[in-house]
């Protein structure tokens, strides 16, 4: 069993009252079911900004940014995937942790693509 972040990039024309069900429904077709195990699984159960201020993790932080705002401080946000509002699924490679430069160069350049969106950390648990 595994946790990780997530970040979830929500366009920037939704509300932020309405984001956090906005990632949900971007995050919905990578999540494990009962029925079946979808291709593009990616975790079994998540837990979405709210709920990591409410047990704790992360005190004092909102877990949600504009993603301008926190493209150069993707590493220090322990992030292993993004999912864009096209729903696309970006992950680090194989052998790579959420400080690699490279993911962190990869991530920073999807974030900058799409600096007013929101972007709200997740934790994901496979």
């Amino acid at each position: 069993m595994t946790r990780y972040y997530a970040l979830v990039l929500v366009p920037e024309d939704v509300p932020e009252d309405e984001a956090c069900d906005a990632a949900f429904d971007l995050l919905s077709p990578f999540i494990l079911t009962d029925s079946g195990q979808p291709e593009d699984a990616k975790f079994d159960y998540l837990l979405d900004p709210e709920d990591i201020s409410v047990i704790g993790e992360d005190e004092g932080d909102r877990n949600v940014w504009r993603a301008g705002d926190i493209a150069d401080k993707l590493g220090q946000l322990q992030v292993e995937a993004i999912v864009t509002p096209d729903g696309r699924w970006h992950e680090v490679e194989p052998g790579q942790m959420w400080d690699d430069e490279a993911w962190v160069a990869k991530g920073g350049e999807i974030l900058l693509r799409q600096p007013g969106c929101l972007a709200l950390r997740h934790v994901l648990h496979t």
